[in-house]
């Protein structure tokens, strides 16, 4: 379980850094790391 959390992490900072860097929103990486914890979150919630 672990190993997603971590996968989905990274994959959501990639993406977010990216996207940050070529709209110039640079608040964006922060936020989405909120987000992705969030659905995380809720995902370990159903499975239990």
């Amino acid at each position: 379980m672990m190993y997603t959390h971590i996968l989905a992490d990274a994959m959501t900072a990639i993406m977010a850094g990216v996207a940050g860097k070529i709209l110039g929103w640079n608040w964006l990486e922060s936020v989405m790391g909120i987000v992705g914890a969030i659905l995380y979150t809720r995902l370990l919630e159903l499975r239990v």
